[in-house]
C-alpha cells in the first residue's frame, strides 16, 4: 500500500526526520558501551528514517506537489508514531506549541488515521 502526502505534509516530515537523524551518533556511543541491542534497535530506527528519505527526497526542497511513500505501512506506522509522539512532546513543552509544531501533530494523526482505514479495509490484514 503507498500512501501520497502533498508537499506540507512532506515539509514536515522531512524536517522532523533528518531532525532525527542528528542522533545518528547514538550507534557509535552503543556499540562504545558494549550495548548490542540498543545500537540494532538504534539502526533500525535510523534505517527507516532513511528509507523515508528515499522516498520524499533527501533535499530540504523537492519539486513537485505529491510525494508517493513507499515504506511498507508496517514499517511506516511507527515512524510516524513516534514522530507524532515528539511533536506532542514539543508542542506542549512550548506552552501550547507553535502553530508548526501543533500543525505537526496534526499531519501525523491524519497520516496513522490514513494508514489505520487502509490497515482495515485490506482483506489481506484481517485473515494474518
Amino acid at each position: 500500500m503507498d500512501v501520497t502526502i502533498d508537499a506540507e505534509q512532506r515539509a514536515a516530515l522531512w524536517g522532523d526526520v533528518t531532525l532525527d537523524l542528528t542522533g545518528i551518533d547514538a550507534i557509535y556511543l552503543a556499540i562504545r558501551d558494549r550495548e548490542w541491542e540498543k545500537a540494532r534497535a538504534l539502526r533500525c530506527r535510523f534505517e527507516a528514517d532513511m528509507r523515508l528519505l528515499d522516498d520524499i527526497g533527501w533535499a530540504e526542497h523537492e519539486p513537485g506537489e505529491c510525494f508517493a511513500i513507499t515504506v511498507p505501512a508496517e514499517e511506516l506506522r511507527p515512524v510516524l508514531q513516534r514522530l507524532h509522539d515528539n511533536a506532542s512532546r514539543h508542542a506542549h513543552q512550548l506552552l501550547g506549541g507553535t502553530q508548526a509544531a501543533l500543525r505537526g501533530v496534526e499531519i501525523y494523526a491524519d497520516l496513522l488515521e490514513h494508514l489505520d482505514g487502509e490497515a482495515q479495509s485490506d482483506p489481506d490484514a484481517t485473515s494474518a
